[in-house]
């Protein structure tokens, strides 16, 4: 069962034309900084090397830079024009200069080291523009089909764990993220078969995959330990493991995932109201 989720308003910020910088407090996340600034979480993501190799990387003290629109930051390297920057982005050399915060002169290149400001523009580079999307699949990620005979669950989940949700599923975190302390019982969010238990993933540390059926698919990663098997039949709200914080990961926490065909889906949609 699939349930609407509203949509985030717009605060989209006015009258700021250069990037700022923003000190990261206890209970911060990408979404609630990118909505404290009218943005979108990648445009905090792409305008902040730190976080390109991991969203979910955000500790106190940290400092971001906080562009003033949606778009991408450009640091320009040796030789570059603004044709070029522009070329590489896509979009037109006016963009660059009519935009007031980066304050180019028309018939003159920017300067190595200057950073620019493009309003609209992606990222590039593989290591940010991978957080682009949230759609596809992992490569690891078992069948979704159950053995001849298993039960499958309801189409409906359960939530997996009692904490607090510190991100949400956006384009570059496709994904909710609970937090709660080490150890912390994670639950079957429904019934169904261990697609996959028993490996470490260096980015989601140790992970378990469910397979609940018509290709129902839930993933919960960060572990501290796993407490089940690959192929084993689970219960919906059965222990599968405890909440920790293995693999690249800040802060202890579950991460799931839910995949409809192998396609990322938002959690969300299938979980009820709390």
């Amino acid at each position: 069962m699939v349930r609407e989720v509203p949509p985030a308003p717009d605060l989209r910020p006015t009258g700021r034309t250069v990037p700022i910088t923003y000190t990261v407090v206890a209970g911060d996340t990408l979404q609630s900084i990118a909505e404290r600034f009218g943005l979108e979480p990648r445009t905090v993501v792409w305008a902040n090397d730190d976080l390109a190799a991991s969203p979910s990387a955000l500790h106190p003290g940290q400092e971001l830079r906080i562009l003033p629109v949606d778009g991408v930051y450009h640091v320009v390297a040796p030789g570059e024009t603004v044709a070029g920057i522009a070329a590489k982005y896509g979009v037109e050399p006016a963009l660059l200069r009519d935009f007031p915060g980066n304050d180019l002169q028309e018939g003159v290149d920017p300067a190595a080291g200057q950073g620019l400001v493009i309003p609209g523009a992606q990222a590039r580079s593989s290591s940010a523009a991978g957080y682009a999307s949230g759609a596809g699949s992992l490569p690891f990620l078992p069948g979704a089909e159950l053995p001849e005979g298993a039960a499958g669950g309801t189409g409906s989940l359960a939530w997996p764990l009692v904490g607090l949700l510190s991100q949400g599923f956006w384009a570059g975190h496709p994904a909710i993220d609970i937090a709660a302390p080490g150890g912390t019982p994670i639950l079957a969010a429904d019934a169904g078969v261990v697609g996959l238990a028993g490996t470490y993933h260096p980015q989601y540390g140790v992970f378990v995959v469910l397979n609940h059926g018509d290709g129902l698919q839930t993933l919960y990663a960060h572990l501290e330990s796993a407490c089940v098997e690959t192929g084993m039949a689970v219960e919906r709200g059965q222990v599968i493991g405890g909440c920790g914080c293995t693999g690249n990961c800040t802060g202890t926490h579950l991460h799931l995932e839910v995949y409809q065909n192998g396609q990322r889906q938002n959690p969300l949609l299938y979980l009820p109201p709390r």
